[in-house]
């Protein structure tokens, strides 16, 4: 293994804004006993078939699922979404068919880069953290945040001064510039780190 831990969360701030974008068809009772969600990447779509790349927690070999959907998704292809799905008993291997129920954009972003006196002036607002977790080169979160209606700033911010420490300091940043708060609503994003994650002398990639 190269790394004990994988993620050291010491403190949780922040989240983003759940796009909804889902399928026509209903599901059937079978679907809907037996579906389940995961953030996974759209690679896109072709003759009413959509295609995705899953990759399971940590280090897990990849897995492409191809389904059917009533229309083509108003998503970019390489953009992270939340897929709502049914795999089939008979479904083995690397590639799979599975019974698609909705596709839902969220928040899909690279690591950025500050330095810490930059990062240390921005405002960070709280939010409710579900959970972190890495997905090969990808830090996933699943979170509620206030719904504004406005933009905002949701972005996972690394420290310049630790890329070439066996420790990766990264920031999440959130910040809703003072709009006006109305309810709590469910949030999902996904920052691709493979930037510092592959560098050879980084051993752990902190989340504050």
């Amino acid at each position: 293994m190269k790394r004990l831990f994988d993620i050291l969360l010491l403190v949780a701030l922040l989240a983003t804004v759940l796009v909804a974008c889902s399928d026509d068809n209903e599901p059937s009772d079978e679907k809907q006993d037996n579906f389940r969600y995961d953030v996974v990447t759209y690679d896109g779509f072709s003759d009413g078939v959509a295609q995705f790349t899953f990759i399971p927690r940590l280090d897990a070999p990849e897995i492409t699922y191809v389904g059917r959907l009533g229309k083509q998704p108003e998503i970019k292809a390489g953009q992270r979404v939340l897929l709502n799905y049914f795999v089939p008993a008979e479904a083995k291997g690397a590639k799979q068919d599975v019974i698609i129920n909705g596709v839902s954009a969220i928040f899909s972003d690279t690591l950025r880069y500050a330095d810490k006196q930059r990062i240390d002036t921005i405002s960070r607002e709280a939010i409710r953290l579900s959970s972190v977790w890495r997905t090969g080169n990808y830090i996933n979160l699943h979170a509620e945040v206030e719904y504004t209606g406005s933009p905002r700033w949701f972005y996972l911010l690394m420290d310049k001064a630790t890329w070439n420490s066996d420790t990766i300091d990264c920031y999440l940043i959130h910040n809703t510039f003072g709009a006006q708060a109305y309810h709590w609503r469910k949030a999902y994003a996904s920052y691709d780190i493979s930037a510092a994650w592959n560098r050879p002398k980084c051993k752990v990639l902190r989340v504050l």
